[in-house]
C-alpha cells in the first residue's frame, strides 16, 4: 500500500557582518557617538584652538597657522577584513568592533536536502514516516495496538530483505523525512516475507480477531496474507514500490527525486517494469502519481487502486 503527497530548498541568509550605517556614512552607529560628528565639532573649535600670541605684528597677522589635520572616518570599503570575517580592531580605531564569524554562518547554507541510500540508522525514522503517513497519506498513530505495526507491513520488511532497492530522503542533518522502497521480483518478495519476515511479525504481535473489530485485526489480516500481493493483472509488471514523505517535505520536488533513484536501480537490476497499489480515497498521492506517468490498470474485486508504468 503506497501512500504519497505530491513530495525546498532551505538556506540561510547570505553570510555577512552587520554594520551599522551605510559605507562612508557620518551618523551615529551601533555603541557609540558617531565619529563624523566628533569631527564636525573638532573642526569648529579649530578656530579657537590656538590662543593669539601677544608679541605678533601688524606685518604678522597674514602668518598662516598650521594645525594638524583631522583624520576622516575610514569608509568601510578602506576596513580591512580578516580572514576569519572580523573587523580588525586596528583599521576601524576605537569604535566597537561587531564580531560575526562568517565561517559559521556559510555552514547554514551548506544544510542542504539530499536523496540517498537506506542506512540501518534510519530504521526508526522509516518505522515514524510510515506510521505518520498510513492513514491515506495521513497521520494513523494511535489506531493500534503498537504503531509500529504499520511499518512492519509496509516498510521494514523492504528495508531488511531488499535494502539495495531503498532510498531516504535525508534532511541535510541526517535524519530521514521521506522514503521510497520496494522489491524487484514481487512473487520473490512474496515468499521471502512468509519464510523470513512472517514469523517474526507473529512473536510481536496478538493473532488477530476474525473477522476483524479493529484497525489492529485489519492490519495483521493484511500481514497474515503476503499472497495478497500476487496479483495476477499485475504478472508482466514484476516490481512494485511504496513511497512517503512526512507532511512538511511534501510538494516540493522531492517525491519526484525519490521515484527516480528508486527506478533507476530498477533499471540497473534489469527491470523494465513497475506496480503499486493506493487507497482510493488518496486524491493527493494520484494526482502526484499521474504526474510521474503512473496509469491506472483495471483489477477485478480489487478494493485497492493499481497504478503501473515502464521504468525508463
Amino acid at each position: 500500500m503506497a501512500s504519497a503527497g505530491a513530495p525546498g530548498e532551505t538556506g540561510a541568509g547570505a553570510p555577512g557582518f552587520v554594520s551599522a550605517g551605510a559605507p562612508g556614512e557620518r551618523g551615529p552607529t551601533a555603541g557609540g557617538t558617531g565619529r563624523g560628528v566628533a569631527s564636525s565639532a573638532l573642526a569648529a573649535s579649530a578656530a579657537t584652538a590656538v590662543p593669539p600670541n601677544p608679541a605678533t605684528t601688524a606685518a604678522d597677522t597674514n602668518t598662516t597657522v598650521r594645525m594638524r589635520p583631522i583624520k576622516p572616518l575610514p569608509s568601510v570599503e578602506d576596513r580591512s577584513l580578516r580572514l576569519d570575517g572580523r573587523f580588525s580592531p586596528k583599521s576601524v580605531g576605537y569604535r566597537r568592533v561587531i564580531h560575526v564569524t562568517l565561517r559559521a554562518l556559510s555552514k547554514l547554507s551548506d544544510v542542504q536536502p539530499m536523496i540517498r541510500s537506506y542506512r540501518p540508522s534510519d530504521l526508526d525514522a522509516v518505522y515514524d514516516i510510515c506510521v505518520r503517513t498510513a492513514d491515506s497519506g495521513g497521520d494513523a498513530r494511535g489506531t493500534t495496538i503498537d504503531d509500529h505495526l504499520v511499518g512492519d507491513i509496509f516498510a521494514v520488511p523492504y528495508v531488511t530483505l531488499e535494502p539495495e532497492h531503498a532510498y531516504v530522503l535525508d534532511d541535510g542533518e541526517g535524519h530521514a523525512v521521506g522514503y521510497v522502497l520496494g522489491t524487484a521480483d514481487t512473487p520473490a518478495f512474496v515468499r521471502r516475507f512468509r519464510e523470513e519476515w512472517l514469523p517474526l511479525v507473529k512473536t510481536r504481535y496478538p493473532a488477530p480477531n476474525d473477522p476483524p473489530v479493529n484497525q489492529t485485526d485489519f492490519w495483521l489480516g493484511l500481514a497474515l496474507d503476503p499472497e495478497r500481493m500476487l496479483v495476477p493483472e499485475m504478472a508482466d509488471y514484476p516490481a512494485h514500490l511504496h513511497i512517503d514523505l512526512l507532511p512538511e517535505w511534501q510538494g516540493k520536488g522531492f517525491g519526484r527525486g525519490l521515484m527516480e533513484a528508486f527506478l533507476a536501480g530498477l533499471r540497473r537490476a534489469g527491470v523494465t517494469r513497475v506496480h503499486l497499489g493506493m487507497a482510493r480515497d488518496n486524491t493527493g498521492a494520484r494526482v502526484f502519481y499521474d504526474r510521474l506517468g503512473f496509469t491506472e490498470m483495471p483489477v477485478a474485486d480489487a478494493g485497492a487502486l493499481f497504478l503501473v508504468r515502464e521504468t525508463a
